[in-house]
């Protein structure tokens, strides 16, 4: 469904200014996790949160867009969930 909160990559507005920099993104599962990772202020890494374990098109073609030039970590939780969905996630990237 377009607009709903699996488009979007959770502080890549926060971030803006650093994209162009950047040489690694992290994407983990929660808001809190990508607070924490981008509290730290690691040189060259922004972080987005998917919210879930989903990549839908839309934020493919947002990582498309903003960060085309990074490498990808995931970090998904340690959990069922998590390893289900960071299968997943990583499948559809690399046929990105």
């Amino acid at each position: 469904m377009p607009g709903s909160i699996h488009d979007v990559l959770y502080l890549l507005w926060e971030q803006k200014d650093r994209l162009k920099t950047a040489h690694t993104v992290v994407i983990v599962e929660g808001p809190k996790d990508a607070l924490r990772i981008m509290d730290c202020n690691l040189h060259g890494v922004v972080v987005f949160a998917l919210i879930g374990t989903q990549l839908s098109d839309a934020r493919i073609e947002l990582l498309k867009k903003y960060v085309p030039h990074c490498k990808i970590l995931l970090a998904m939780d340690d959990d069922a969930a998590g390893y289900q969905g960071g299968k997943l996630v990583s499948g559809i990237l690399f046929a990105a």
